[in-house]
């Protein structure tokens, strides 16, 4: 017979948010949905040996079980970044009117003015969101953008034809076409002077990577044609835009001292644009996923709505009653100021150097009229933005010395040229030391401008003797060449007048034919001396820098507490700057330095352009605003962060404004007359494409571009022949040359560090550190052309890809039809008439085929894939235990079950087992369960409203569930 038998009685709790006292009463619902309190019914003893388990787990994140990306919203700590702060005062208002008769010019800020400064800023960085800071940069194009330095930028009869400019027929330039056709020069605005031996130490015309075109159709003041002038290449390359530091739109808005700090920024020396201060221009953009699960497409949407968009719509011009011009902006696609035809004229700049245009004295500012101080604020406004083809190079420079530089300290005499050691007034210090090896450090970026010391035709130093054995003499110098700017003793030395005044100048306002005796060419040139790299890590503490053999930071002497420069290991200084100094000598106290100025080595620098014409090409048209708009669009007009199904990989896209395919700016004209060119609309107007032997549209204008092409139609030679008409490539535009963007932005910082990458939005989307943070000896600079492929950049944007693919499209007829045949494509001629091979009877057009490629962004893809889960699994924390049986890195914690996120579906992570058991070692009374729902570091997890956990209580009940019988057997007697 047998007695009492106990059993187990289980009882399941039902703990979920819905429920919880936090959803229905606590400020708690709003914000931490993975904390949640459940009441006990009547209060549950839990007993001694009682078991408790979590019999399930359902936790709510939406997404959870799709194609998705978690992002937790983790902060995970803070980033110094750089970015340009503006400062307005005055506020004017951006619309343009007329008032009294007068027109007043807007300001593009609608301030009258306004201060830039590059900052230090924190920013937070997280799992789901970074602040970046992007870049603008100008392409030349040959649109919207003009060669620097340059006297001004206007055509009309007072400059033009009144000055007999066109001197050949004698005739004035009476038709619109013919100020589009005249030649550029002198009376339209290019600074034109006679550089003599003195160019080859600033151009290397004959080199086509040099920055300076030569032999362009240039005029000086007479109007006779001058191989004395240069310009810059027109070759696609990228220049970063600069701003000026403080700029003035409105000087009638302004105290008389902020008017002349603009004008004339540099007290007591004449007004100089080049060498106002500026900063670098940096723009952040703050780029945040939400929080939670995000499908890919959503999170590529998302980043590509913040980079698009729009700011507030600005009318700037409303000058006749009826018309206006309103600019669209985004955060990467800014309308920047510029100057237009007016505003960049002849006597706008004789206002602004205070003078006549023969004499650039200068004019105290406080004597000028009103509409003269105007009038030159008007010409001052084109340089408030401008770009640098080599903006570090710019950048380091600037910092590294003072606009009117340094000076050496001791004469070079042509006896010791081959040894000379170059000493200078610069201190001896660490500080001046790190600057100093930052500018030397920027040269290494562009490798072309030390290749300009050996130069084949126009060499800069004595290497190409001296080192007769290396096996690649580039490569070599690469290696120990560096330079400084330096005047080559044409400055008055050693006065105080000298103290101040710029090295270098950028001659405006002198022409060729007016260089007498008291004008001479006062641009500088790049004195070249020794850089070791093996020493290049030494400090002012680890060397005493007495020898070539130990020179600090790889460059510096140090003599009498200053620093000095040796050339003996790279040839000594070469004979030319014996030879073109005044005294046979480089004198002591000759300015060295860095050269602020546009016209300096390596200083290649462009302003923009509105890119209006008072009147279009055939005189027809004439837009009404165009000489009140000062503005430009530069940036990214449609930037795309996408992902690649494919790869499934993520992509940056478009960070450049493609050229378009566009149309004939007269197109469409439905009566063209008889001697107009009147194309048809293109039906593919916006497809984005690249040129190959760009032909120009007429829509866009820039002084520098002079002559543009006569466009004309070839009459046929017989009745019976069709009428051809070849529109001829500008001269400024470079054969052969893929023309594929008008502007863009450069990402220079991610916004986040290095040690806190992977756990970042980009790590996490599957970017490394090492796609956007350029290091290792092989760095390129910002003019590198990009493929799909990882690129060791410093800064990251896109072009046009270039593939093989397309180079078929390249064999082009004389009609810029694609022959499609593997052949290389060639220029041609074209003649009137048919002609007998080997026997040419009549000369031909010649015609470089206008190929026109439609085109596909490169990407800056993701290399790895993205992460989809941020953490693996869930831990359930539950205060139904006395102790904490969990340990995490030695940190005991009550959690009682994990959940791993494997087993997700339908916006839920489901445990798929139930969690271990817990036995109660103290009797106590249950009247709440506090649960949390933790990440696997301890911190609350992100989750939704609909979670729950099922518990389960094992109770060990000893009743006898045969009372009556076993109670007549008489087991309860015994």
């Amino acid at each position: 017979m047998s007695g009492p038998l106990p059993y187990t009685q289980t009882i399941l709790l039902d703990a979920n948010r819905l429920s919880s006292e936090e959803f229905s009463a606590s400020n708690l619902a709003q914000t931490d949905t993975a904390v949640f309190t459940n009441r006990v019914s009547g209060g549950l003893t839990l007993d001694i040996g009682d078991q408790v388990t979590i019999q399930s787990a359902h936790i709510a994140q939406r997404g959870a079980g799709a194609e998705v990306i978690e992002m937790r919203g983790r902060n995970l700590g803070k980033k110094k970044i750089t970015r340009t702060e503006f400062t307005n005062s005055s506020f004017v208002g951006n619309l343009s009117t007329f008032q009294g008769g007068h027109f007043l010019r807007y300001s593009p800020t609608g301030f009258a003015k306004v201060d830039a400064e590059n900052i230090e800023e924190e920013v937070d960085m997280k799992d789901n969101e970074a602040t970046i800071v992007v870049e603008f940069y100008k392409t030349a194009n040959g649109e919207n953008c003009m060669t620097l330095p340059r006297n001004f930028g206007n055509v009309s009869a007072n400059n033009a034809s009144v000055l007999g400019y066109n001197k050949t027929t004698g005739a004035h330039l009476d038709t619109a076409g013919e100020y589009w056709r005249v030649e550029d020069g002198y009376p339209l605005g290019v600074n034109v002077i006679d550089y003599d031996v003195r160019r080859r130490l600033r151009f290397s015309e004959d080199d086509e990577h040099d920055d300076w075109g030569a032999y362009y159709s240039l005029r000086d003041f007479t109007g006779d044609p001058t191989e004395e002038g240069q310009k810059i290449r027109q070759d696609n390359s990228r220049f970063t835009l600069f701003k000026r530091k403080s700029i003035v739109y409105n000087g009638s808005e302004v105290s008389a001292e902020d008017l002349a700090s603009s004008l004339q920024p540099k007290h007591g020396v004449k007004p100089d644009p080049a060498i106002a201060d500026y900063v670098r221009f940096k723009k952040k953009i703050t780029l945040k996923i939400n929080e939670g699960y995000n499908t890919p497409s959503n999170i590529a949407a998302q980043i590509t709505d913040q980079l698009t968009e729009s700011e507030p719509r600005k009318t700037i011009v409303s000058s006749r009653g009826f018309t206006k011009s309103v600019i669209q902006e985004s955060k990467t696609y800014l309308a920047v100021t510029t100057p237009s035809f007016t505003s960049f004229n002849s006597s706008n700049a004789q206002d602004f150097f205070g003078a006549t245009l023969s004499n650039s004295m200068p004019v105290s500012v406080s004597s000028a009229s009103s509409v003269q101080s105007a009038n030159a604020v008007a010409y001052s406004n084109a340089y408030d933005y401008i770009g640098f083809k080599r903006p570090d190079f710019v950048e380091a420079g600037r910092n590294a010395f003072a606009y009117h530089a340094n000076k050496t300290g001791a004469t070079i005499t042509d006896a010791g040229k081959a040894e000379a050691v170059i000493t200078t007034n610069i201190t001896w210090s660490e500080e001046v030391l790190l600057k100093i090896k930052a500018f030397f450090d920027s040269q290494a970026l562009y490798p072309e401008l030390l290749d300009g010391g050996i130069d084949p035709v126009w060499p800069r130093t004595n290497y190409r003797a001296f080192n007769t054995t290396s096996a690649s003499l580039s490569a070599s110098f690469r290696e120990v060449g560096r330079f400084l700017h330096m005047d080559l003793g044409f400055q008055s030395h050693g006065t105080k007048k000298a103290d101040i005044e710029p090295l270098g100048d950028d001659m405006y306002n002198v022409s060729y034919s007016s260089v007498g005796t008291n004008v001479s060419d006062r641009t500088s040139c790049p004195v070249f001396v020794y850089y070791d790299k093996n020493t290049s890590h030494l400090t002012s503490a680890d060397t005493i820098g007495d020898k070539d053999n130990n020179l600090a930071y790889g460059f510096a002497r140090k003599i009498n507490g200053f620093i000095a420069f040796t050339t003996k290991l790279i040839g000594g200084i070469p004979q030319i700057w014996i030879n073109t100094t005044h005294t046979g000598t480089i004198p002591q106290f000759t300015k060295i330095g860095y050269d602020y100025h546009f016209s300096a080595y390596g200083n290649a620098a462009l302003a923009l352009h509105s890119g209006y014409n008072p009147l279009q090409y055939f005189g027809h048209q004439a837009f009404l605003n165009a000489e009140f708009i000062e503005n430009a669009y530069v940036g990214a007009d449609n930037p795309l962060f996408t992902f690649d199904n494919v790869e499934n990989r993520f992509e940056f896209a478009n960070l450049h404004t493609a050229e378009k395919s566009g149309n004939f700016y007269n197109a469409g004209d439905p009566q063209t007359p008889g001697d107009i060119l009147g194309p048809p609309p293109s039906s593919t107007a916006q497809d984005p494409v690249y040129f190959i032997n760009k032909q120009m549209r007429y829509d866009n204008w820039s002084p520098d571009m002079h002559p543009y092409p006569q466009i004309k139609l070839k009459a046929p030679p017989t009745a019976t022949d069709a009428t051809q008409s070849f529109i001829e490539m500008p001269e400024r535009l470079e054969e052969g040359v893929p023309y594929d963007a008008h502007s863009g932005i450069s990402i220079v910082d991610m916004g986040i560090t290095e040690d806190k990458w992977d756990q970042s939005i980009w790590g996490l989307l599957g970017f490394q550190y090492g796609q956007f943070n350029a290091s290792g000896s092989n760095i390129q600079n910002q003019n590198f052309t990009f493929s799909d492929l990882p690129s060791n950049v410093t800064s990251m944007t896109t072009n046009a890809l270039l593939t093989s693919l397309q180079t078929q499209q390249y064999f082009q007829n004389a009609f810029s039809i694609p022959l499609l045949k593997p052949m290389v494509g060639s220029t041609l001629d074209y003649y009137n008439s048919a002609q007998n091979h080997g026997v040419l009877t009549s000369s031909g057009i010649y015609v470089p085929p206008a190929i026109s490629i439609q085109q596909e962004s490169t990407v800056i893809k993701a290399i790895d894939l993205p992460r989809k889960i941020l953490r693996g699994y869930f831990l359930i924390n539950s205060d139904i235990l006395d102790q904490a049986n969990y340990y995490q890195l030695a940190n005991p914690m009550q959690v009682m079950m994990t959940v791993g996120k494997y087993n997700s579906a339908e916006d839920f992570v489901n445990s798929d087992t139930e969690g271990p058991s817990f036995t109660v070692t103290r009797k106590k009374t249950i009247t709440d369960i506090k649960n949390h729902i933790l990440d696997p570091e301890g911190e609350l997890a992100f989750i939704g409203d609909n979670s729950g956990v099922i518990y389960r209580v094992d109770k060990q009940i000893n009743t006898d569930l045969k009372f009556g019988e076993n109670l007549l057997a008489g087991m309860y007697n015994k």
